[in-house]
């Protein structure tokens, strides 16, 4: 799980090397070598093909149908506007259907599966549900590696909001404001930086930072800061790129059962996720608030 690597327009090559890479490519086919977890593997408008190993493809196709090869652990699989059908097996369908309902046959560590509008219910079983439900509240039981904002040993509470959190933090906290679709975002031991557009930022980092441009539906990763205007291309400052505030764990809020009240001043919207035990947070401040802007998301400030 250490990279996140998207390629605008070209083919992405990635070294083999297990959890190692989410690597989205937009309008082109994806191929990575084979190794035990290694791709998280998008393709805008066509389809993924990736061979076959276990835990190793996250393979969204925009506008097409994504067919895998059966393994276990293989396929987070998304088609946007049609419905996502997976065969029974075992820790492989991470399959959200927006603007449709999707239903996954029933399976142990199988099913990471929003339905946008609609309330996703999955049954208890370790390691089960990545599964927010736009609109309302995720309660996942507790169980080790849960939610794929896993909390190791502990139990996640996940707070109200549209598909915000699928945020896993391995020994760290991890905070996220509040905004829709825009933080898979984990980051083990150090700090995510992340540019601001809707839907773009899957980008999780292993020991660095991670700088994604900005382009809405481009990687799968949803930006820091709130855009009214889904279409609009760029967001500048000056160098045509609007980048996050660099903060250590900004981008989730459901890590080891941290009592946190994250607010958004800009839409009035407060959140309150888990309950205050780790010595990390405190180190971070236990005064840390979000200080709204008038695009919405906030940035993360010690006052």
């Amino acid at each position: 799980m250490r990279h996140i690597s998207p390629v605008l327009g070209k083919t992405s090559v990635i070294t083999s090397h297990p959890m190692r890479d989410i690597s989205p490519v937009l309008g082109k086919t994806c191929v990575i070598t084979s190794n035990p977890m290694p791709d998280i593997s998008p393709v805008l408008g066509k389809t993924s093909v990736i061979t076959s190993h276990p835990i190793r493809d996250i393979s969204p196709v925009l506008g097409a149908t994504c067919v895998i090869t059966s393994h276990p652990m293989r396929h987070i699989s998304p088609v946007l506007g049609k419905t996502s059908v997976i065969t029974s097996h075992p820790i492989r369908d991470i399959s959200p259907v927006l603007g449709a309902t999707c239903v996954i046959t029933s399976h142990p560590m199988r099913h990471i599966s929003p339905v946008l509008g609609k309330t996703s219910v999955i049954t208890s079983h370790p390691m089960r549900d990545i599964s927010p439900v736009l609109g309302k509240t995720c309660v996942i039981t507790s169980h080790p590696m849960p939610d794929i904002s896993p909390v190791l040993g502990k139990t996640s509470v996940i707070t109200s909001h549209p598909m915000r959190d699928i945020s896993p933090v391995l020994g760290a906290t991890c905070v996220i404001t509040c905004h829709p679709m825009r933080d898979i975002s984990p980051v083990l031991g150090k700090t995510s930086v992340i540019t601001s557009h809707p839907m773009r930022d899957i980008s999780p980092v292993l020991g660095k930072t991670s700088v994604i441009i900005s382009h809405p539906m481009r990687d799968i990763s949803p930006g820091h800061h709130r855009r009214t205007n889904w279409q609009k291309l760029q967001h500048t400052t000056g160098n045509g790129v609007e980048k996050d505030n660099c903060h250590p764990f900004i981008h989730a809020s459901t890590a080891y059962g941290v009592f946190k009240t994250i607010r958004q001043e800009a839409t009035g919207l407060s959140i309150r996720t888990g309950k205050q035990s780790l010595s990390l947070d405190e180190q971070m401040n236990e005064n840390a608030t979000i200080k709204g802007t008038k695009r919405g998301a906030g940035h993360l400030v010690n006052e």
